[in-house]
């Protein structure tokens, strides 16, 4: 059993919705543990998506799983003004159990959300799965 982290635009631009009890097959990475704001949530182990994971010429590890659980994740951002972006911050975040993904643009709000700003879509899904091969 592993637990993935996949960001709503890997899914959205690329994909299909994933629902428990899929079997996938699912190009990873080793997640990278600075994402502090998603690793708090609970361990993980890769991140999962359909891009260059791992450069232009390291498209990762292809692995046949089966999704056992599936939860949305919901992040909480202040704005950093040396960045003049929005990050997240570790530990406020949830994830929400749900059956399968529930595909819809992230909000497009953040130009007026303030100083702190906490989305109504899911940023992101954490799954897990169970492994039949690498």
């Amino acid at each position: 059993i592993v637990h993935s982290y996949t960001s709503f635009f890997e899914y959205e631009c690329c994909g299909d919705p994933v629902a428990v009890n899929d079997v996938l097959d699912v190009d990873h990475i080793p997640m990278d543990r600075r994402d502090t704001a998603i690793c708090d949530l609970m361990p993980l182990d890769w991140y999962v998506g359909h891009h260059a994971l791992g450069g232009p010429d390291d498209p990762g590890t292809r692995s046949r799983v089966r999704v056992k659980r599936l939860w949305e994740v919901y992040l909480h951002y202040r704005f950093d003004l040396a960045r003049d972006a929005y990050v997240p911050i570790p530990g406020p975040g949830s994830p929400r159990a749900v059956p399968a993904m529930r595909f819809g643009a992230w909000d497009d709000d953040m130009a007026v959300a303030g100083a702190d700003y906490r989305p109504t879509s899911p940023q992101g899904w954490i799954m897990r799965l169970e492994q039949f091969g690498s």
